[in-house]
Order: structure tokens, then C-alpha cells, then sequence
């Protein structure tokens, strides 16, 4: 039974992110990670590229050597475009409270808090929307901050900030509806955008979606639409220049940015990608079940649009309340629909992702269907689910029972199919909600609610951090330390320009998948400069002349040193090799004395370079700087062929 004393909704809105905080605290301990544990969460992107450019991020923080350039990024590049995209998040100052080497305990830490704040702005917007103070409230901000989104995207930090600002980003619009006052609106938007502009780009045409959805909801019956635009004229303007004065006041970010990733292989235009063509069929219904997705479908898997079976039955009765107009229905409906459309038409969904195909991690718009989903589901709960007719409280259960069945039996034919013990659970936890939401007495119905949701969400969360390749946080301290410190012999502590090479880095110890992981980005990491890099942001013209000198690149996103030899030694100046010892010292062996820099003829600044011909390329760059008669390389003849394929 709830408390019956006189509620206030901060603390509605502090026992939601209590709950979610414990909730994922819970999982976190189920799977050991730290601080609950000595496994860590270097995987994925995590380990490969957020956790050393948060090294570096806090590295310049405290020796007050924060620039926009970096000569650890490969050969050296605009920094602005990682930064405004991983780091501009202000939850990331208390990575500051963390040494170097317990950055991943402090990362496991800020993506609880992060969760946790997405259940607290939720429940403040549910209770403002609604105007509510009651504590069940809290039970549908849990459900957003724990959805499947976030389930099997928590480890991608920089994501979470959008679903905690979304909520409030919409209130703000609701105020500017309401009063017309913009300045909530204005601020929350720039907020958004400021913090991660690739999520932000998407707020905003949620934005878009939400504020034509009510204009429909203030539109006259009698009125046509074109009559409801005239109406509303005074307001549809206020609410276009609110956005893009918030939009225009952050171009100091996006216009920098904006260059930078033009730089980029994402500037490339694929006509496949706007093809209007669906994108998935009936097995996305297995995704409103738990489990639905895992580690090792991260990449490639229908939209995660889980958020308990509470919520979807709920949504459901939406549908059916008597005490809700046909008109409402049809607007949210609407809403719903255009979401779920701009997942599924190819066309749309690369609109949404800033007019590019993700590469991996498709759908990261799956939780604004989410968002509209819970505030559906709750108004319905407000109006009173028994008030449905009772064969709909038979009838709606059942239909969700099917749908999860045919999701399930739609997904066996794919790579990793769902197991039926997950279907089993997800049958299980329908059954469960329907008895408490239709068959409970009325004064123990929130809190057994309450419960059900909890443990769906914890075991659905549980669940999709299965197959993770967890690391081993101690053996990352021991190795980062003993790494750092001989690396700082070379880590240009005099502020001289030098490339180093480094391929036995002891901190490959602690991850657990070594073949995947290919120190790209140390050089961040322990404060050096190598050839190394990883990034969505990184320029592709460096990447592809690395290339072309023989260097190897696995895709447009990264670039590895495997490949030096003497002429690229001398070409870039890898004037170190490394030699790291877990025991003892480092041993380190002079590579080249040129220097970075040097006076070259004129044709070498009119050498073209051919691509896949690294030895031509040499060889012609040698011939530019000290013409020979002579070839610099010999023909190579084959011996034997020996193949291994690249993880």
C-alpha cells in the first residue's frame, strides 16, 4: 500500500531513480562488474575507443592542455568533432574524481547515475504532463530508463544524456504550448544538441513529430487542417523560431563539427540507403518480449522497443478505454504510427540518422517510439485499466501472448535466434502483469506492479548483457600502471614531436576478446603519438594515404601501424620502438632520426599515389626525393602463401 501523507513529486521523481539506480546496481553485481565486481566494461566501443578519449579528456583537464588539435589521433587532426560527439557531456567532470587507472570503475558508476537521472526526468514529466502526484508514476519513468534502448546500449555513454534531456526537452515544449514561454524549450534544445548533436539532430525531429501531434490534439472538430494552421499560426511560429534560435545559438559546436565530419567516410552518399523499402518484418514483435537482443546482436537487430509488458498492455487498453475520445485515439495513433514508420522505411530511418546508414547499432531511434509508448500506456493507466469492458481484459493479454509467440517463431531463422526459455519468461511476465493489472485487489495493486516491473526490467536487462566479453579490472589497473609508466620515457614530455611504435601493450591482458582489440587508440590512452586510431570521426583522406603507403585499414573508421617499414619510418617519423616488459623495464630501439619535417623537391609535392600499391607508392616517393636509376625495391618473388584472417 502506498504512503498516505501529502506527496510532493520531487519525491516521486527521486524514489524512480532510486529504483532504477538499485535496479541496475543489482545487474551490474549479477554479472561482477566493477565496483561490484572485478569484471569491467572494456567491450565494444567502450574498451576500443570511449574509455581513452576519456583518458585524454581527463589528462587535459588537469594539466590545463586542453585543444581543439590532436597529434594523437593518428598523424594528427581536428579534435573538435570527437569531442563534441563522446565528451561534451557535463556528467563527465566527475571522471576527474577517478585515477586513470579506475576510469572504467568510474565509467560503470556515471552510467548508473546517467540511468538513473533518465528515471527521474521521466516521472517529472509524466506528473507535469498529467498533473499527478501519484507514486505510481514512478513505475513508468523506471520502465523508460531501463528500455530496451538502454538495455543493450548502456555501455555507448554519450547516448544516455539524450534520453535524460528528452523529457525535459518536451516539458518545455508543453510550457511554450501552454504559456508561451519559450525560455524552458529554448534551453532544454540546447542543452540537447550541445551535450551529443547526433542524438540532439534526432530530439529535434521528434520535436517536430510531437508538436504536429498537438496540433492535432488542439484542433476545432469543425476546422479543417488548413484552418487549424491559421489558427494556430501565432503559436506554430513561435515554436519554429524557439527551435531554431536554440538551434543557431549552437552552431559554435555544430559548424566546427560539421567540417570536421565532412572530412569523414560518412560524407559519402549511398542511394541503397534511401531506398523506400521496409527494414524488418514480424520478428520485431519478439522485441516488445525480454531478451530480444545481446551482446552478440549489437549490431545488427530489429528496433529495441522493450519497455515491460506493463507498459504494452497498457498501451493496449489505450486503445479500448471508454473514458479517452475517439479523436485522442487517433492522434496518438497517429504518433505512434509515424515513429514506428520512420524505423521501418529505409528512406526515413536514414532521414533519422543524420542521412547516413548506421554502421551498427541500427535504430538509435528506437526510443522515441519508447518514450510515446509509456506516456500512452500511462495516461491509460490514469483513466483506469478495470474500466475496459472484461472481455478486452481477457482478449489483450491474449493478443500479446500471440504476438510474442509469432515474433518468436519470425526470429528463428535469424543468425542468433532467441532461445525458448526467453520466450518462456517473457509468456511469464505477461500472464504475471495481466493478473496484477486486472485481478488484484485495488490497494496492493501498484506495489505488486511495482515489483513485476522491477524484476522484468532487471532480467530483461540481465538478459541483454549476456555474451559480453567482459574485462578484468585488476589486471587493467596492474598493466595501465606498469604501461604508463614506461611509456613515459616517449610520451613527448618536453613537448618535441615524434611518432612511436608500440605493439605489445601490456593492457591487452585485461580485455577478453585480444584478436578484436587492436590498441588503436593507446596513444590517447598513455599520452603518446603513434599512426594508431579509431574513431567515427576520423578524416579519410589521412586514413586513405595511410592506405596507400601500406598501412593496414580495416575500415573507414580506424587505421593501424601494422605495415611500417623503413620509408614510412622515415616518411612520418616513428623515430621509437617500444619494447613494453610487465617485469622490469621497457627496452626501446631507435627507428628513424629524420625528424618530422623536412625540405622535400617539387616532385614530391606533385607525386600522385596509387591505391593498393603501397610498393609502387614507395618506391615512387623515394625516386621524388632522391631519383635513382637504380629500383629502391627489388621484385619480391613468392614462396609460400599463408593466410590469417582478421578478426
Amino acid at each position: 500500500m502506498w504512503p498516505n501523507y501529502q506527496t510532493r513529486r520531487w519525491q516521486v521523481a527521486v524514489t524512480a531513480g532510486l529504483l532504477s539506480l538499485d535496479i541496475m546496481g543489482i545487474v551490474f553485481a549479477i554479472w561482477g562488474i566493477t565496483p561490484f565486481g572485478n569484471h569491467n566494461l572494456l567491450i565494444s566501443d567502450m574498451g576500443g575507443q570511449y574509455l581513452s578519449f576519456f583518458t585524454a579528456y581527463r589528462h587535459a583537464i588537469l594539466t590545463h592542455s586542453f585543444q581543439l588539435y590532436s597529434f594523437s589521433q593518428s598523424l594528427g587532426g581536428n579534435a573538435l568533432p570527437t569531442i563534441a560527439y563522446y565528451l561534451l557531456s557535463p556528467f563527465n567532470i566527475l571522471m576527474l574524481l577517478f585515477p586513470a587507472a579506475n576510469l572504467p570503475t568510474g565509467l560503470s558508476l556515471l552510467i548508473m547515475l546517467k540511468i538513473s537521472l533518465i528515471a527521474v526526468t521521466m516521472t517529472a514529466f509524466l506528473q507535469t504532463h498529467f498533473q499527478t502526484k501519484r507514486w505510481s508514476t514512478a513505475i513508468f519513468g523506471v520502465a523508460f530508463s531501463l528500455s530496451g534502448f538502454v538495455a543493450l546500449n548502456y555501455f555507448t555513454i554519450m547516448w544516455l544524456d539524450a534520453l535524460i534531456w528528452l523529457p525535459l526537452v518536451i516539458q518545455g515544449l508543453d510550457h511554450l504550448i501552454a504559456t508561451s514561454h519559450p525560455g524552458r524549450f529554448f534551453g532544454w534544445l540546447w542543452v540537447s544538441i550541445v551535450t551529443n548533436y547526433y542524438l540532439g539532430y534526432m530530439t529535434c525531429l521528434f520535436v517536430i513529430y510531437y508538436f504536429i501531434y498537438q496540433l492535432f490534439e488542439r484542433k476545432r472538430p469543425q476546422d479543417s487542417l488548413w484552418q487549424t494552421v491559421r489558427h494556430q499560426f501565432s503559436l506554430i511560429r513561435h515554436v519554429v523560431v524557439t527551435m531554431l534560435l536554440s538551434g543557431l545559438s549552437t552552431m559554435f559546436v555544430l559548424i566546427p563539427t560539421g567540417l570536421g565530419m565532412l572530412t569523414t567516410a560518412k560524407s559519402a552518399v549511398k542511394l541503397s540507403s534511401y531506398l523506400p523499402v521496409p527494414q524488418f518484418g514480424l520478428a520485431v514483435l519478439s522485441q516488445f518480449g525480454l531478451g530480444a537482443a545481446n551482446f552478440t546482436t549489437r549490431l545488427v537487430h530489429a528496433p529495441t522497443v522493450f519497455s515491460s509488458s506493463l507498459v504494452v498492455l497498457l498501451a493496449l487498453s489505450f486503445w479500448v478505454q471508454p473514458n479517452l475520445t475517439k479523436a485522442h485515439k487517433w492522434h496518438s495513433f497517429g504518433l505512434l504510427l509515424a515513429l514506428f514508420l520512420s524505423m521501418d522505411i529505409r528512406t526515413l530511418d536514414t532521414i533519422w540518422h543524420m542521412f547516413q546508414t548506421p554502421a551498427g547499432f541500427p535504430y538509435r531511434n528506437a526510443f522515441f517510439f519508447s518514450f510515446v509508448l509509456i506516456m500512452i500506456a500511462f495516461e491509460a493507466w490514469l483513466a483506469g485499466p478495470r474500466r475496459i469492458a472484461l472481455r478486452w481484459q481477457w482478449l489483450l493479454p491474449t493478443l500479446m501472448v500471440s504476438a510474442l509467440i509469432l515474433g518468436w517463431f519470425a526470429q528463428r531463422t535469424a543468425k542468433h535466434p532467441l532461445t525458448t526459455s526467453t520466450l518462456a519468461l517473457s509468456l511469464v511476465a505477461v500472464i504475471l502483469t495481466a493478473i496484477a493489472l486486472f485481478a488484484t485487489a485495488k490497494r496492493w495493486q501498484p506495489l505488486s506492479l511495482a515489483g513485476i516491473v522491477a524484476l522484468e526490467l532487471g532480467t530483461n536487462s540481465t538478459l541483454m548483457m549476456a555474451k559480453s566479453p567482459l574485462g578484468n579490472q585488476a589486471k587493467f589497473v596492474t598493466a595501465y600502471r606498469t604501461e604508463y609508466r614506461q611509456m613515459q620515457a616517449v610520451n613527448d614530455p618536453d613537448g618535441q614531436l615524434y611518432r612511436v611504435e608500440n605493439q605489445n601493450t601490456l593492457i591487452n591482458q585485461a580485455y577478453n576478446y585480444d584478436s578484436k582489440y587492436r590498441n588503436y587508440n593507446d596513444p590517447m590512452l598513455f599520452n603518446f603519438h603513434d599512426i594508431t586510431y579509431y574513431s567515427s570521426t576520423f578524416a579519410n583522406q589521412t586514413r586513405l594515404m595511410l592506405k596507400s603507403l601500406g598501412l593496414f585499414s580495416k575500415n573507414a573508421r580506424r587505421v593501424s601501424s601494422e605495415g611500417l617499414n623503413p620509408v614510412t619510418d622515415l616518411l612520418l617519423d616513428v623515430k621509437y620502438a617500444v619494447q613494453l616488459n610487465a617485469v622490469g623495464q621497457a627496452t626501446t630501439r631507435l627507428r628513424s632520426q629524420n625528424g618530422l619535417g623536412f625540405a622535400v623537391p617539387t616532385a614530391f609535392r606533385q607525386l600522385k599515389l596509387r591505391q593498393n600499391s603501397a610498393i609502387i607508392n614507395q618506391e615512387r616517393l623515394l625516386q621524388s626525393l632522391r631519383p635513382s636509376k637504380r629500383a629502391y625495391f627489388g621484385n619480391a618473388t613468392t614462396l609460400s602463401d599463408h593466410v590469417i584472417q582478421d578478426s
